[in-house]
């Protein structure tokens, strides 16, 4: 074969330079160097064939590329003088050649004779050829010429197998985690840069060829050393396990180890490292869900059994109250006839009663509100009579070394707040402090005016335009062990507490929070380990000129018809009968079916019912009464404040005096 001239070889290799390119480009081959595997190719085939020269070449586009030569040669150089371009616009696969004096060989050499066998990358596109020649004239039999083509084969696939080997060592680069490749002696000899960026370092020459156990703590090298060893005499192909890794500055890191061995003859191990913080965290974060999860569910049964007993309770306050108050009255009546001398110690032992029964009453409420999560009302509260009542209940329950001091300023004015909810709160505030100081400490509790109580630091967004409000700002200190600052930020959240399992519900400072929430107020605590703790509830006074509850007529509506509906019978027979005494005629009903027969058989003047009643509701009996008797007037008697479905009509929330009760039909009825 002669040599064509430079234009005629550059037009030949012009129709496969794209498909050439292409391929080429997917065997990354294309800025790689000389590689062991190449370079013993060469000289197997310069051996076999007992050439004088030898060289594997690419051709890509206008350039030849050298991956492999027994002399030296440029890195790349134009194709007009490569053989491997002739090659592969022949249609042979083995083409030979006999140079003349024109032609200079890259190598310098002053070749007889050439040949080249072409080499095809894996889609079958001619990328290159393996070129030979020989010094001395000489014939090429069939024997050389399949020698060539055979060794030619073997090259394709030594090219396919460092393209696979370049694009496992991309896919180790680019993978998100940190992968080692590990001799079986247990060195580290490559590293990608997610296992440097685990590390906090940048260079990795600071891990290649250090032990590779030696990056994890010292308990678990022993374990990590003695899993390696079984990876290559495993069944196994993946291999697991849990440790801890040591970054440079101390710090370890929890993971997982996937180890397996790669094929090849130096059998190399690969490791992947998992990073399990993130998985840790979360399962600690299920962990507690689930923990507040099955609190919840606790305190939720609590709740409906505490709402059950609740209920049953406030009937019986509501008798107590009653009868108290018409034995208030008998006994009045007698100490104006008799001596008032003796009835004064009955007077102040039914006070006494009365007091309790309230306070009763108030308990039972909180119970209610706190089963059927419904809000407090909106009151006056005197907050010296509040901490007043605190530090009474207080005095005989404190440790003999801990120490109540109580600090009040002089003329607090009223706070808008529901005194039972205030007093539960500031309770709560006091209860965190007696457990914070423990055996032995001082709590004090001071209070005084504010008149930029919603200019603190901690104030909420939403009161930013409220600052120049004036407020009384109430404080618990103590000087117990404090809080840190991962605590202070949760220690408001539900279901949240540091005290030991069965001594805290974690609903003691989220019901502060709750209860400054629903009053326009504001909580803040301040602590630090070992320093005590400054709880501060600043909360705005009352601003009177709201519209007050009427009070009703003078006298009782004498002959009014009264309907009364109470599922319970006590209850029921003493409404009935503070009714009665006042000049009302009554019927009773136990259920709404039985009232609403009743008013569609006789009429009435006045409805008076409970909110919860058997197999319907107030709010259904209400309305299907009114149908019957429109604008019927109605009282509603209820365990709690009412809903908003019954707005307009009045509500006595039991337990309730007689007065109450009197003037409040007689408000309904007057205003028919």
């Amino acid at each position: 074969m002669s040599w064509p001239d430079s234009d005629a070889l550059a037009a030949a290799l012009e129709h496969d330079a794209p498909r050439q390119a292409t391929s080429l480009t997917r065997l990354r081959l294309l800025k790689a160097g000389p590689h062991p595997s190449t370079t013993g190719l060469v000289q197997l085939a310069a051996r076999t064939v007992q050439a004088s020269y030898a060289a594997l070449v690419l051709v890509d586009g206008r350039l030849a590329r050298v991956q492999a030569a027994t002399h030296r040669l440029p890195p790349a150089f134009p194709v007009e003088t490569c053989l491997a371009a002739l090659a592969i616009t022949s249609d042979t696969d083995v083409a030979v050649f006999e140079p003349d004096d024109e032609r200079r060989h890259p190598a310098g050499l002053r070749l007889a004779l050439e040949a080249a066998a072409v080499v095809r990358s894996p889609d079958g596109v001619p990328v290159g050829a393996l070129e030979v020649g020989w010094l001395e004239p000489r014939d090429l039999d069939d024997t050389v010429r399949d020698a060539l083509h055979d060794l030619a084969g073997l090259a394709e696939e030594v090219l396919e197998l460092r393209a696979e080997a370049e694009e496992y060592r991309r896919f180790v680069e680019l993978t998100p985690d940190p992968v080692l490749i590990l001799d079986l002696v247990g060195d580290v000899r490559q590293v990608n840069p997610a296992l440097l960026g685990m590390l906090g370092i940048d260079d990795g020459e600071q891990v290649i060829g250090r032990s590779f156990v030696g990056l994890f703590a010292r308990p678990d090298r022993a374990r990590i050393a003695a899993a390696l060893g079984r990876v290559p005499f495993s069944r196994v192909t993946v291999h697991r396990l849990d440790t801890r890794l040591v970054r440079p500055d101390g710090e370890q890191l929890p993971c997982s180890l996937s180890m397996g061995l790669l094929g090849g003859t130096r059998r190399h191990l690969q490791v992947t490292i998992h990073d399990l913080s993130d998985r840790l965290r979360d399962e600690e974060a299920r962990t507690q869900l689930s923990e507040q999860l099955a609190r919840a569910q606790r305190l939720d049964a609590v709740g409906q059994v505490a709402g059950g007993l609740a209920h049953d309770l406030n009937n019986l306050l509501v008798v107590m109250s009653a009868n108290l108050s018409m034995a208030h009255e008998s006994l009045g009546d007698l100490e104006v006839a008799g001596d008032r001398e003796a009835m004064a110690p009955l007077l102040e032992d039914l006070d006494e009663v009365r007091a309790a029964v309230d306070r009763a009453s108030d308990m039972t409420r909180q119970l209610l509100q706190f089963a059927r999560r419904e809000q407090g009302k909106a009151g006056v509260a005197d907050l010296a009579t509040v901490v007043g009542a605190i530090q009474q209940l207080l005095s005989r329950s404190l440790k003999p070394a801990v120490r109540l001091e109580v600090d009040l300023a002089p003329d607090l004015a009223p706070v808008a707040a529901d005194p039972v909810q205030l007093e539960r709160a500031v309770l709560n505030l006091v209860n965190n402090a007696v457990d914070a100081v423990g055996e032995a400490g001082t709590i004090r509790i001071r209070a005084s005016t504010d008149t930029g109580g919603f200019g603190g630091k901690e104030r909420r967004s939403d009161l930013a335009a409220k600052a120049d409000r004036v407020a009384v700002r109430l404080e618990v200190v103590d000087d117990g062990v404090g809080m840190d600052e991962v605590t202070r930020v949760r220690a408001c959240e539900p279901l949240f507490t540091t005290k030991p399992e069965g001594r805290g519900t974690g609903l003691g400072l989220s019901a502060v929070l709750a209860f400054a929430d629903e009053v326009d107020a504001t909580l803040s605590l301040s602590s630090a380990p070992g320093q005590g703790t400054t709880a501060s509830l600043v909360v705005p006074v009352h601003e009177p000129g709201g519209h007050g509850v009427p009070v009703g007529l003078d006298r009782p509506v004498a002959g009014a018809r009264v309907v009364l509906v109470d599922p319970g019978e006590r209850t029921r027979r003493v409404i009935a009968r503070m009714l009665g005494e006042a000049g009302y005629r009554v019927t009773t009903c136990a259920s709404g079916e039985d009232a609403l027969e009743l008013l569609a058989t006789n009429g009435t003047d006045l409805l008076v019912t409970e909110l919860v009643l058997p197999a319907t509701s107030g709010i259904r009996l209400i309305g299907d009464a009114r149908q019957l008797l429109p604008g019927l007037p109605v009282v509603v008697l209820a365990a709690v404040e009412a809903p908003r479905a019954l707005e307009g009509d009045p509500v006595l929330v039991k337990p309730f005096s007689q007065t109450r009760l009197l003037r409040t039909v007689e408000r309904v009825l007057g205003q028919r």
